[in-house]
């Protein structure tokens, strides 16, 4: 679910390029996946803006039928396999020693 609070330059979109609007549902995760590649990234540790999660709303509907799950899944791994090898591996290790234990 897309945070509610995040600005940046427009000359942002010179770099990584516009929304992925084809990617109806997931073009947010898109983008900000490829921001932190190309830009610096500042955390405030402060509430600027909050969205509504309404039961009948897109987002909603797509939670419970697992289709976000799986769709976030697609995303991160599309822009994991671009990445190149000694920047793929840490996080495929830290995938792997944050799965919980089977059995």
């Amino acid at each position: 679910m897309n945070p509610s609070a995040y600005f940046y330059h427009a000359s942002l979109h010179d770099t990584i390029g516009p929304y992925k609007t084809a990617e109806h549902y997931g073009m947010d995760l898109d983008f900000i996946i490829r921001v932190i590649q190309h830009a610096t990234v500042i955390y405030h540790d402060e509430v600027w803006g909050n969205y509504r999660y309404l039961r009948g709303t897109k987002t909603h509907a797509d939670e419970l039928n697992g289709n976000n799950a799986r769709r976030v899944m697609a995303i991160v791994n599309y822009h994991l396999s671009n990445l190149p090898p000694h920047r793929r591996l840490p996080i495929q290790v830290r995938r792997l020693l944050d799965r919980e234990p089977v059995g």
